[in-house]
């Protein structure tokens, strides 16, 4: 049995946290993005189940971690940004507070496209790699994702 280091801990600290920003995310979404979040989910974990060490389930699960994290910086620096400018979008004009087209938003989408594939080609080239992890990973993504659809959409 193999044990537990402190790097699978501080790794599983990091995938619950996507996974966290990643739910928060979802709860936005329409109800078709939200189907291809499970069908992704749901090829990811079958292709974890017959063929794990195959390079496809490798790249499913890029793809999953790359979601997370591009939901996560966004999430991150929209926030940040609200805290930078948090009157962003509202101008006063004859005394009266109006609401005007913003464009802050492409901060954080520039992040996201920015860090996120920095990011997990850091993953992919550190020595924090766990296959068991992983596999968990995309079951609990699947299974949020189920979850989030079932109640947001459903519900």
């Amino acid at each position: 049995m193999k044990t537990v280091e402190i790097r699978d801990i501080l790794t599983g600290f990091l995938f619950t946290t996507l996974l966290i920003f990643t739910g928060m995310l979802q709860t936005d979404l329409k109800a078709i993005p939200q189907l291809v979040m499970i069908l992704l989910g749901i090829i990811t974990v079958l292709a974890f189940i017959y063929k794990p060490a195959a390079p496809n389930t490798t790249l499913l699960f890029y793809l999953i971690t790359s979601i997370m994290l591009y939901s996560a910086i966004f999430s991150v620096s929209e926030n940040i940004i609200d805290l930078l400018y948090p009157d962003r979008g509202w101008i006063l004009h004859e005394g009266e507070k109006k609401r005007v087209m913003d464009m802050s938003w492409v901060w954080s989408v520039a992040a996201g496209l920015i860090l996120s594939p920095l990011s997990l080609v850091l993953y992919h080239r550190s020595k924090l790699r766990n296959p068991r992890l992983e596999k968990g990973v995309s079951v609990l993504f699947l299974a949020m994702t189920l979850v989030i659809y079932i109640v947001w959409e459903l519900g």
